[in-house]
């Protein structure tokens, strides 16, 4: 007698955990060339009365560390948001070869925010036109530049949630950096923004899209292309940058995915589980899927917010606080994950559920 094969009952429960897992799989970094990037160049059109500020720029390739300095000493004593905005502009536009790289994307962004570069100071040709004496300005070195650069592109792209949080992350990466580009042991650097600016850098600055693309952009072709004079900083800033902001996906892909917990079956987070593999499939499709939060659009962000599956974050973290065996996160356990609108009685159940059945 033949025998007959029945086929595998799929449940539209059992259906969105296949897809799941097939997604979290596919989850995996790309590095695109400058041809795959497919967005619109935009230039703002600000509305209302514009700001003039004046912008620093180097005429000299060798000598790009005077328009640097005097942007950054100008920035760090500024108490006027727009004038540190303009300031971190011109040092992003200072470090590599021709000030063009960042100039378009900087002068749209800061045209948003409602200011103009009216005047365009050259250094070190009009530093004597412009009462700018190099004596009086400390002129940063080769090293201190890339160090300080690097800390405008983490800031620009990198949220923190406070100061004690931004300290502590900031003075681990100078320390790393200070290594990475020969700086001298015995010298002191600081950190060059304070949490209060760095916050006004990442709001202003930061809510430009075509900058951070232009950004991420930048550190990746020298990263890939193994420039010898700034694809080391490039090279450790996309490792910095990558997945942050997204522990919550590798949590819950770690604590509650892979381990097929009974969780995702539940009914009572069946709408989180599905917006969770919606969300999912955005980031996996991304065309950079590691900076997914450092190039997404606000609406695609929040796509990814973690209000979205607060009770999936919530159980996941309790798990994950409670099992010391359980899979750790690949993801900084320093990143701060809200879980607002997570009903308690709710998460201690499905913990419950989860511990009796993994």
């Amino acid at each position: 007698m033949k025998k007959t094969i029945v086929p595998p009952i799929h449940t539209p429960k059992t259906t969105n955990l296949n897809r799941l897992k097939t997604t979290m799989n596919e989850l995996k970094p790309r590095y695109p060339n400058d041809d795959e990037w497919l967005f619109p160049i935009t230039t703002s059109v600000p509305i209302g009365n514009l700001t003039d500020h004046t912008f620093y720029i180097s005429d000299d390739k060798v000598r790009c560390g005077m328009a640097f300095s005097v942007a950054y000493n100008t920035a760090k004593n500024s108490n006027n948001n727009k004038e540190l905005c303009v300031n971190v502009s011109s040092m992003l536009c200072n470090v590599y070869g021709s000030p063009t790289v960042f100039r378009t994307s900087t002068e749209a962004a800061l045209n948003r925010i409602g200011v103009r570069p009216s005047k365009v100071v050259w250094l070190p040709y009009m530093a004597k036109e412009c009462n700018i004496d190099k004596n009086e300005i400390p002129q940063l070195e080769w090293p201190t530049i890339l160090v300080y650069f690097s800390c405008c592109v983490l800031v620009l792209l990198k949220k923190f949630t406070d100061k004690e949080s931004y300290s502590d992350f900031m003075s681990r990466c100078i320390c790393d950096l200070r290594e990475l580009v020969g700086f001298d042991p015995d010298a002191k650097l600081d950190i060059p923004f304070d949490f209060r600016r760095a916050n006004v850098i990442k709001t202003m600055l930061g809510s430009c899209s075509t900058l951070r693309h232009d950004v991420i952009k930048f550190i990746l072709r020298k990263s890939n292309w193994g420039d010898a004079e700034i694809g080391g900083v490039c090279q450790y800033l996309c490792a910095e940058l990558a997945w942050s902001g997204m522990r919550h996906f590798s949590l819950i892909n770690d604590v509650l995915v892979k381990p097929q917990s009974p969780v995702l079956f539940d009914d009572r987070v069946l709408s989180e589980v599905e917006d969770f593999t919606e969300a999912s499939e955005a980031v996996a499709s991304h065309i950079c899927p590691q900076l997914y939060m450092s190039v997404a659009s606000y609406f695609e962000m929040l796509m990814v917010h973690s209000s979205r599956f607060p009770t999936l974050i919530a159980v996941a973290q309790e798990v994950k606080k409670g099992d010391t065996s359980c899979a750790r996160s690949s993801a900084s356990d320093s990143e701060v994950i809200l879980t607002a609108g997570a009903d308690p009685i709710t998460v201690k159940a499905l913990v419950n559920l989860h511990n009796s059945n993994c």
